[in-house]
Order: C-alpha cells, then sequence, then structure tokens
C-alpha cells in the first residue's frame, strides 16, 4: 500500500471524528484548531495505519514528511516560512511561535483539516472609517522611551512601516508597554 492511500485513510477517518478548537482570535473573532486539538488523534492514526511524521525546517522552508514505515514511499509537504513577531517576546520564543504556526498549517495542509475561511466572509463589508492616527505627543513619547529594537519589533507587531502610521490607540497601547516595569 502506498503513503498516499494510507494518508487518504488517516484523512477520512479523522474528519469523522469530533475534533474541538481551541484557539480563539480575539481580534477577529475566529476559532481555529490548536495543534493539541488534532496531532494527538493524528498520532494514534498514523501509528494504525503504519506512518511517521517529520516536521523540519531548511532555510526559508517548512516540511512536513510523512513516511509509510512499511516501504518507506514518502509524501513531502511545504510552505515558506515567515517571521512570528510577539510583543515582548524573545527571539527564541519567536522562532518557537513561527515553527509551531508552520508546523499546524502543514498538518492541517497534509491531513486536509477544514479551518474557516476568514476572507471570504468579510468581502463585501463595508471599508471601516478610518481611525485618528498618532498625535504629536504620542510620537514624542513613543521616540523617547523605545529603543531602536523594540521600535522594530512594536513597527512590526502593528504592521506599519513607520510611527506616523500608529493609530491613537495603537499609539497609547504602546505607550503603555513601554512605560511598564
Amino acid at each position: 500500500m502506498s503513503v498516499y492511500k494510507k494518508l487518504q485513510d488517516v484523512r477520512v477517518e479523522l474528519q469523522k471524528m469530533p475534533l474541538k478548537k481551541s484557539g480563539k482570535n480575539k481580534h477577529i473573532g475566529f476559532e481555529y484548531f490548536e495543534l493539541g486539538d488534532f496531532l494527538p488523534t493524528v498520532q494514534e492514526l498514523f501509528l494504525k495505519h503504519k506512518l511517521s511524521s517529520n516536521f523540519s525546517i531548511v532555510q526559508d522552508e517548512a516540511r512536513l514528511l510523512v513516511i509509510d514505515i512499511e516501504d518507506s514511499s514518502q509524501a513531502l509537504f511545504t510552505t515558506p516560512t515567515a517571521a512570528a513577531t510577539l510583543v515582548k517576546a524573545t527571539p527564541v520564543q519567536e522562532l518557537g511561535a513561527m515553527h509551531t504556526y508552520v508546523r499546524r498549517y502543514l498538518y492541517v495542509n497534509a491531513l486536509e483539516i477544514i479551518e474557516n475561511d476568514v476572507v471570504d466572509p468579510a468581502l463585501g463589508d463595508k471599508v471601516p472609517d478610518k481611525e485618528p492616527l498618532i498625535d504629536g505627543d504620542q510620537l514624542v513619547k513613543i521616540s523617547t522611551l523605545a529603543t531602536p529594537e523594540r521600535l522594530e519589533k512594536m513597527l512590526a507587531y502593528y504592521k506599519v512601516s513607520k510611527l506616523e502610521e500608529l493609530t491613537l490607540k495603537q499609539a497609547s497601547d504602546a505607550i503603555k508597554t513601554l512605560t511598564k516595569k
């Protein structure tokens, strides 16, 4: 039997199981599968069907290799990696977050685990009015409080290229974070 036949058997068995989503995105308001929601079940099914998996990152590409342990046939799933920029996180924590994200996405892809589509339901929604941008006092305060390294992380976190693109609320939140001891 090929790795693809076994993988399909695992997919069909997995979709019949009542998996629960424990991940919650508070900003956009949707739930998603975390690794712990499905990986223990997947490992049991892989054992049953004599499959194994190996996650790795080679340069800027994450890989999930599914191996048939009876005949060594393989199925490879890949995705590009991207930095996971987290506020108040060390570089190692950000690396761990990136590993977790891409590993989860690879399993979701390989096992065809169904996730809600976040983009389509939002199509046609009214584009919200622009929020007011950072004011001069906030700009000065952040500039004096933030080290260049923290400023770079902050800009990445808010997905802006310069301070002047922050909203009043984002700037206020950033100041609170910078002034916490």
